[in-house]
């Protein structure tokens, strides 16, 4: 494995512990920067950082993509809403479960909370890690179904799917 790509694994695994918000927060950073060279960020309304039930949420006390998402929007200048989507049942944590697994425990799991404002406008949803995609796709949904224009994803690292 390359240098770099054993640091990213390394980081990606520090960014989940509120112990290392401040590697998230520079990660951001950084985010932020390689978004606005790479990509014409004045085509999102706003980010939206995948949201936590708000048990883990009260537990935690840490929500990585909500951390990394106001540090991409003080760079790219974009504002950040965290009240449009959230998590509607808590569910296991992905990282052990095979693909299929992820998809079936996160069905119906998030809520667009503002279908009013969402309606004709383009989202970036920031997430620490996609890995299956299952996380992206189900909060994209009800994001989609309320009407919104166009919804993807930006995230520090992408993951090696666990199992078929």
């Amino acid at each position: 494995m390359c240098a770099y790509r054993a640091s990213a694994a390394k980081a990606a695994r520090r960014m989940k512990s509120a112990n290392h918000e401040p590697l998230t927060a520079e990660i951001g950073v950084h985010m932020g920067k390689w978004l606005n060279e790479t990509v014409n960020i004045i085509h999102y309304d706003a980010l939206i950082p995948i949201p936590q039930h708000w048990y883990r949420r009260a537990t935690l006390r840490y929500n990585q993509a909500e951390v990394l998402a106001r540090k991409i929007a003080t760079e790219c200048d974009i504002a950040v809403r965290e009240d449009l989507l959230k998590r509607t049942r808590l569910t296991a944590k992905q990282g052990t479960k095979t693909i299929q697994e992820r998809q079936l425990s996160l069905i119906d799991s998030f809520a667009c909370t503002r279908p009013d404002f969402v309606k004709y406008k383009s989202f970036l949803l920031v997430d620490d890690i996609v890995t299956s995609g299952a996380t992206a796709s189900e909060a994209a949904k009800p994001l989609m179904d309320a009407g919104a224009k166009r919804v993807d994803i930006v995230a520090f690292a992408r993951g090696a799917s666990v199992g078929k």
